[in-house]
Formats: structure tokens, C-alpha cells, sequence
């Protein structure tokens, strides 16, 4: 078993935080979370709910549904290959969220999970989208730069957040920001 699985195999049987021992939620498969070969990751707060995809027998992925479209869609079109292939998914919280992340695993999951995680891959840039996720690599930022990783901040391609992305990019809104984000993964995949 390499590393990486070792380390899935533990956030699989994690049972930390009160949240998750009162609800049970699921954890994304370590297939899920891509390429830990590549220098480029993409940090959100938490996964989505994946009940639905179980549910329904697909395997549970990160980045779809809406933000999907801002995120997921632009770089797999730019590079012609799925968004597993090219980058390592990841989140603060490892355990599903209902929207908006909790709390309590925001103040475990970062020590827990995150630390060792940035440790062990040692990324060379980490997209990071939306306040949470950066919040925690702040909060991981001895690790930061032992590694020397470039941390890119951006708003959570969520619909929801399109205010924020109004104030960033103007007018040219989801454009500008798919834009962006495909030239920043293809900076570090060359």
C-alpha cells in the first residue's frame, strides 16, 4: 500500500469530530481525488453532499454539478482530459458538507488531515478556492513554505458567489474566471 493510500484509508476511517460520529457522512474514495503525482492541487472547504451519487451507483467526484461549469468543464475542454488526470482534488473538510462547512471539523480536519496531506504530496501550487480553504492553509502556512508552494486564491466557483466574482473580475464575470483558472493549472503543467 503507497502512501497516499495509507492516508486515504485513515480519512476513510476517521471518526475525529462529533459531526461525523452524530451523522455518519460519507468521505470521498481515494480514486476521487485525482493525481497525487501532480504539482497542482485544487483546495476547497468541503466536499459536497455524494449521497446522490451512491445512491444512484456512480462514483462520487469532485467539482460537479454547477460549479462544475466554472471549474471542472474549462479545464478539461482546455486540456482535453478529465480533471482527475491532471490535478489533485482536495478539501479542508474530508467528510461531505450540507453547503456550508462545519465548524467543528474546520477546526479538526485542518491538523488532521490537511498538514499531513501537504506533507506527504508536497504540492508546487495550490489553486484555493474560497475563504475557508484559504483560511486553512494560513493556518498551515509553516508547511506553505518549508515547500515553497504558490497558493492562488480564488472565489468558490459556486453560482452562489457571483458577487464576489463580479467585484474580482467585472463584467466579463465567469469568463474572466474560467480564463483564469485554466491558465494557472496549465502554468504548472507544463
Amino acid at each position: 500500500m503507497s502512501d497516499i493510500e495509507a492516508f486515504h484509508d485513515g480519512v476513510s476511517a476517521c471518526t475525529e469530530c462529533a459531526v461525523f460520529r452524530s451523522r455518519g457522512y460519507w468521505k470521498f474514495p481515494a480514486e476521487a481525488h485525482g493525481n497525487p503525482a501532480s504539482p497542482v492541487w485544487i483546495l476547497g472547504a468541503c466536499p459536497r453532499k455524494i449521497d446522490d451519487d451512491l445512491r444512484a451507483g456512480r462514483s462520487p467526484r469532485y467539482w460537479t454539478g454547477q460549479s462544475a461549469r466554472n471549474l471542472r468543464q474549462p479545464i478539461e475542454e482546455h486540456f482535453g482530459k478529465s480533471l482527475e488526470e491532471l490535478v489533485y482534488l482536495s478539501d479542508v473538510v474530508k467528510c461531505q458538507c450540507d453547503g456550508t462547512p462545519f465548524r467543528e471539523p474546520l477546526g479538526t480536519c485542518p491538523d488532521l488531515w490537511l498538514r499531513p496531506e501537504l506533507g506527504l504530496l508536497q504540492p508546487k501550487a495550490i489553486l484555493s478556492l474560497g475563504k475557508d480553504a484559504m483560511k486553512a492553509l494560513a493556518d498551515c502556512q509553516d508547511i506553505v513554505a518549508r515547500f515553497e508552494v504558490e497558493v492562488i486564491q480564488l472565489p468558490h466557483p459556486s453560482p452562489a458567489n457571483g458577487n464576489e466574482i463580479r467585484r474580482k473580475y467585472g463584467d466579463r464575470l465567469w469568463s474572466a474566471y474560467r480564463t483564469e483558472v485554466v491558465e494557472v493549472v496549465a502554468r504548472w503543467l507544463r
